[in-house]
């Protein structure tokens, strides 16, 4: 069974010959055991997808190693990048007067925006490069990116600034998502013609560990009904969806059920989402993503815990489960843990597993 086979049977919930991989591969260690190269800032893209290549069947995008620095982006907003990770050090807003201004021009820009011939070759471009890099006649499957609404505005604005933004100006709001939504749909039907991917990947960070960020009643006024046009608009092109939020979200499960997403990712034990206990609840409606807690079992457990939870996950949500870290591989998870994940579904397979790189010592 090739890996497209693989994954597309997965996500209709059919047997495969073995239950197929999933993550972001973000851990030095396990990039040079898998490649037998370092894993360097110059040639960190290349190592990445020859990693990936070697592991996965599905995966989602590419974070490359980068050097420590900050940085202004073109939003105006100041970050600090550090390794793996980039994160938002100020916001440019100072008052709530510039923010509206703001979104009030932004708006302007989201409408006037259309996904012409340029915009097509370079996604084309874009999304084909890393098959580039990859030794192999069997690649993974990558996902389509889909372009995410509520988690725009809230990341553009600061979460704390957002409510206030809602409850003084609720009509701009609702503007700005309308304007983004409907970008989002000129986007798929730009590119979902393509053919390249079966599946599209969707993010709205919308929740933590006990609850979602804001209440199911908000989120059904102002999300779910602008995510149905989105998810519609990949089904008119037979691409499934899967769903991306860390978090609690077993409250609003039947929400995105019926906003029709086909897909859940990362499924964090940790905030109550079990991969077993999903798969009673969604039954065939969903393929599952992820599950193998990467917040404490994966950097601090045993290998004889990652093994057990691994092979629960495998038990109960399979057939129709990716396994996979519950977000992405970071670098503080041991390589003795980062195996476990990626070579149990061969061993429960009865198939050889990737081992390391050519280049490198086979020594633990």
């Amino acid at each position: 069974m090739t890996k497209l086979e693989r994954v597309e049977r997965t996500l209709v919930c059919e047997p495969t010959d073995r239950v197929p991989v999933v993550d972001k591969i973000r851990n030095d260690a396990a990039l040079r055991y898998y490649t037998g190269e370092p894993v360097r800032i110059a040639t960190g893209f290349a190592t990445v997808c020859r990693a990936m290549d070697r592991l996965l069947d599905l995966f989602i995008n590419i974070r490359l190693p980068e050097r420590a620095r900050r940085w202004l982006g073109e939003d105006g907003r100041e970050r600090q990048t550090y390794r793996w990770t980039t994160w938002v050090v100020e916001r440019k807003f100072e008052s709530m007067r510039s923010l509206v201004a703001e979104l009030e021009a932004e708006i302007g820009r989201l409408r006037a925006w259309r996904p012409d011939a340029a915009y097509v070759a370079a996604y084309r471009e874009e999304f084909l490069r890393p098959f580039a890099y990859m030794r192999s006649d069997d690649p993974p499957v990558r996902t389509f990116g889909s372009l995410g609404t509520l988690n725009e505005l809230h990341s553009l604005c600061g979460l704390e600034q957002f409510c206030y933004l809602n409850a003084d100006h609720p009509d701009l709001v609702a503007a700005w998502l309308d304007a983004r939504t409907e970008m989002a749909v000129a986007h798929v039907h730009a590119i979902a013609p393509l053919g390249l991917s079966p599946v599209a990947h969707h993010a709205e960070d919308i929740a933590f560990k006990t609850a979602t960020l804001f209440s199911p009643a908000m989120l059904r006024a102002m999300l779910f009904p602008r995510l149905k046009r989105i998810v519609d608009a990949w089904h008119a092109y037979a691409i499934k969806v899967q769903f991306h939020s860390d978090g609690y979200l077993l409250d609003i499960l039947d929400d995105l059920l019926a906003c029709g997403f086909d897909g859940l990712h990362p499924i964090e034990p940790i905030a109550g989402m079990d991969p077993g206990e999903l798969r009673r609840r969604v039954g065939r409606r969903m393929f599952l993503c992820g599950g193998i807690d990467v917040s404490q079992l994966l950097p601090f457990g045993t290998v004889a815990e990652v093994r057990a939870a691994c092979e629960r996950a495998i038990a109960e949500a399979a057939p129709g489960y990716f396994i996979g870290s519950s977000t992405e591989m970071h670098a503080e998870v041991p390589l003795r843990n980062v195996r476990v994940v990626y070579e149990t579904p061969f061993r429960l397979a009865g198939l050889a597993a990737p081992g390391p790189g050519l280049r490198v010592s086979a020594r633990r």
